[in-house]
């Protein structure tokens, strides 16, 4: 009977702190980093500036268990796509998939770390460390599945799969960044993934 209040606060306040990074989350996507601010969260959340504080003594801290959050959850479905039994040009088309979420979730949000990305001088070098990591370990798989790909006859690429994998994360990257500011939404979006299935060759 001595632990029920204990408990009871520890799930409250993890509520509260997974609240504040839901809100956070949605705000950079939206706003930026540099846009997002404490206020912001304290107004969408619904808890005084000291709450969050309380959670997150500095932005920079808030910001990397943002990445860590978001790195994770991402991985985690990229590892499902990847793992899957099936042709690579069909683990392609669904990793693909993934990049639209952010599009189908709210059409004025984009990645977060596309967001981030635009604005890594202004980050704290932890951050930005994580920012890398998250863009490293994307490049890392993709260029796996290309090589597979092509070794089992799926994709017709010349280079290498390291240096395609760049190139065709920078499209689906960029065309969520452009999607966004044109306004344009899906259909440009999945106009640039059908561009880089040719590019590949799938």
């Amino acid at each position: 009977g001595q632990q029920q209040p204990h408990t009871t606060r520890s799930m409250s306040e993890l509520d509260t702190r997974t609240r504040i990074l839901d809100e956070a989350q949605a705000l950079v996507q939206r706003l930026g980093a540099n846009g997002m601010s404490y206020q912001h969260v304290s107004d969408a959340v619904g808890i005084r500036k000291a709450s969050i504080h309380h959670h997150f003594p500095t932005k920079g801290e808030l910001l990397t268990e943002l990445l860590d959050r978001y790195t994770s959850v991402f991985l985690d479905a990229v590892d499902e796509v990847l793992s899957l039994d099936l042709p690579a040009a069909e683990r392609l088309k669904r990793y693909l998939k993934l990049y639209e979420q952010p599009i189908l979730d709210n059409p004025n949000h984009a990645c977060l770390c596309a967001m981030l990305a635009t604005e890594i001088e202004s980050l704290d070098e932890r951050t930005a460390d994580r920012l890398r990591e998250f863009f490293d370990v994307h490049h890392r798989r993709l260029a796996k599945l290309l090589a597979e790909g092509r070794r089992e006859g799926e994709f017709e690429f010349e280079g290498s799969p390291s240096g395609l994998a760049h190139t065709v994360f920078a499209l689906v990257e960029g065309a969520g960044l452009l999607a966004r500011a044109e306004g344009s939404g899906l259909r440009r979006f999945r106009e640039t993934t059908r561009q880089a299935q040719r590019l590949i060759g799938a």
